[in-house]
């Protein structure tokens, strides 16, 4: 990793999103692919959140990778109805 943030002839860091989600500081990123989905949408939103994070100076992209006909199809609909369930939840009344 340290490879990666200090020197250009590193463009490519790979890590699962389980351990890039938590602890890391990768503003020496611009570009995020998810290649592999999580039920919980908070563990792709604090792996996104290693790279688009404050010091962060460039534009940050984003990319889900999501296959037709497999099982990150339904993961990614869980996703969104975790989500907007949680939008409802913290809503003011």
């Amino acid at each position: 990793m340290d490879r990666f943030v200090k020197y250009k002839e590193y463009p490519i860091l790979l890590m699962s999103t389980g351990v890039g989600a938590f602890g890391l500081n990768l503003t020496a990123a611009s570009y995020v692919y998810i290649m592999e989905s999580q039920w919980n949408p908070s563990v792709e939103s604090q792996a996104i959140g290693r790279v688009a994070r404050l010091g962060q100076n460039k534009e940050v992209t984003i990319v889900h990778y999501i296959v037709r006909g497999t099982v990150e199809v339904k993961m990614h609909s869980q996703q969104i109805r975790k989500l907007e369930l949680a939008k409802v939840g913290f809503q003011e009344k």
